[in-house]
Parts: C-alpha cells; sequence; structure tokens
C-alpha cells in the first residue's frame, strides 16, 4: 500500500485498488459517516512490469532515505506515478490494436483477401488506428515530460519539458562522477528524439515535416502493414514498435530515476544497487532493481 496525494493504492497481482480515506473526502469533518470509496481498477496489478518497475520499485527504493538535496519523497512517488499511469495508457492502446493486428494478418494469410471484379472489397483496415495511435503518443510525450522533472526534483532544475539535452549540459558543467550518466543519456538521446517527434510532428505539423500514419495498404509487393514515420525518415511497422517503446520506456524511466537516486542519497549508510537476474524476479511483482547496503 502506497500513500499518495489524496488516496492510497494497493495491489493484487491482477487488481489496483485506490482507497479514498473518510478524512480525504471531508477534511472539514462536515458529514459523521463519510465513507471510505474503494475504486478498482481490473487487470492490471503488480504483475504488470509497468507497475512493478516504474512505480513500485522506485516507491520501495526511496522510501526512509536521507537526501543531499531537498528532494520530496512524496513529489517523487507522485512523479513515477504519473508516468506509470501514462505507460499504462500507451501499453492499452496497444493491446486494444494487437487483436485486430493478428486477425488481419491470420485471414489475409489463410482466406487471402475477397476480390471484387477488379477491386479488393473489402479491403482489411485496422478500425480506430489513429485515434488509438494519437493517445499511444500522447501519454508517451507526457512520460518523458514526468521523466524530465524527476531529475528536475533532484537536482532542483526548472526542466519540465523533456529536454534531455539540457540536462546533458547540466551534468557536463559539474562533476566527473556523472560520466556514466552522461553517456546512458547521451546513447538514448537518438531515440528519446525519434519518439518526441512523431508526437511533435503530428500535433504541430510544418510544411517541411509530418508524421503520417498508414493502415493496412496495398502495395506493388504485397499488403504492407500499418506504418508511422517523420517525413524524411524511414516508415517502421507501428504495432511492433510500440512493444519496443514500451520495453524501452521503462528501462529508461527505471535507470534514470536510480542514476538520480544514488547520486543524492545522503546520511552514513552506504547503498548499492543490484539488479535481480530474470530468472529469479517475482512474477507477482518483476522488479528490476533493489537498493541493499553495501558491506
Amino acid at each position: 500500500m502506497y500513500g499518495l496525494d489524496n488516496y492510497l493504492e494497493t495491489y493484487k497481482v491482477d487488481h489496483t485498488y485506490r482507497i479514498q480515506t473518510p478524512e480525504s473526502l471531508d477534511p472539514d469533518k462536515t458529514v459523521p459517516d463519510m465513507p471510505w470509496v474503494v475504486s478498482e481498477v481490473p487487470g492490471i496489478g503488480s504483475g504488470n512490469p509497468i507497475v512493478a518497475r516504474i512505480f513500485i520499485q522506485s516507491a520501495k527504493a526511496v522510501r526512509q532515505k536521507t537526501f543531499k538535496r531537498k528532494t520530496d519523497e512524496k513529489k517523487l512517488l507522485m512523479l513515477m506515478h504519473s508516468c506509470k499511469e501514462d505507460l499504462l495508457i500507451c501499453e492499452k492502446a496497444y493491446n486494444a490494436l494487437l487483436p485486430q493486428y493478428e486477425q488481419i494478418l491470420k485471414r489475409t494469410e489463410h482466406e487471402g483477401i475477397e476480390r471484387d471484379g477488379k477491386a479488393l472489397n473489402p479491403f482489411p483496415q485496422i478500425y480506430d488506428l489513429n485515434s488509438h495511435v494519437t493517445a499511444f503518443l500522447t501519454a508517451l510525450k507526457r512520460s518523458f515530460q514526468t521523466i524530465a522533472r524527476v531529475f528536475s526534483e533532484f537536482y532542483e532544475k526548472n526542466i519540465t519539458n523533456p529536454r534531455f539535452d539540457k540536462i546533458i549540459s547540466y551534468l557536463k558543467q559539474q562533476k566527473p562522477e556523472y560520466k556514466s550518466y552522461i553517456e546512458f543519456l547521451v546513447y538514448t538521446q537518438e531515440n528519446v528524439t525519434n519518439l518526441l517527434d512523431l508526437r511533435n510532428y503530428q500535433e504541430h505539423p510544418t510544411n517541411e515535416k509530418k508524421t503520417a500514419i498508414y493502415n493496412f495498404r496495398l502495395m506493388p509487393k504485397g499488403i504492407h502493414p500499418p506504418s508511422w514515420h517523420v517525413t524524411g525518415r524511414p516508415e517502421s511497422p507501428i504495432i511492433e514498435d510500440m512493444k519496443e517503446i514500451i520495453d524501452f520506456m521503462i528501462q529508461f524511466a527505471e535507470t534514470n530515476f536510480f542514476y538520480c537516486l544514488l547520486d543524492n542519497i545522503g546520511g552514513w549508510i552506504p547503498w548499492r544497487l543490484v539488479e535481480i537476474p530474470p530468472e529469479n524476479r517475482n512474477k507477482e511483482c518483476p522488479i528490476r532493481y533493489s537498493l541493499e547496503i553495501d558491506m
């Protein structure tokens, strides 16, 4: 169970429960018998890697830690919780598209497409592709913004937009100890920029650049699966990309978090980061990293 702004969140493997106390619902105590409110989110719980590695893992790591700077533990939890929520939106969009995509592939592979004279009718299409892609890219950009705010909270900097180039510049002006953190951000910068451009040029297209989203298409070499790209860059398959992007974001968010955390933990206790081997991770809550006292 984790306390957030005005509610508690508790997890089972495949369920999330959000609990509002009478005090949070009625802080002035105007209603003597104000009830507790429990809201259920079915299908998503601690067994989901997004929940486990973005939020629960972070919450365990910051608990009862002393920080070198004025870092607000509760604010950090809210930021990682927001990141978790946005990546769950990405996953929801992916899960909505995947069954249609697989069904169309299976049908066209085994049955082909009905020919009506000189026309292929009906030609297979994923319904609501654009709306699900837009939801995915919008939530993706918000998650990047939140990750940048995590850095700002740790280092008392005002970087609220996903300008990781500014974070890199700031770190380069600081101590040599930031070398590995800088290398991580530099290594991922091109990927981060490309992902942000998909949303930015969808929301703000220019005469030179825009984000193009294609459904199933008939091409000279056969049926082409749904794809996307920014003008001037090669197309890539949407469905496969979505799964890879979600996996990348989990790693990016947790790695950024732990670089910041380890640099900012104060006090006399020496902590070290331990990676749990995949085969030893608890399937009911598959966190990847834990903080242990360095003996």
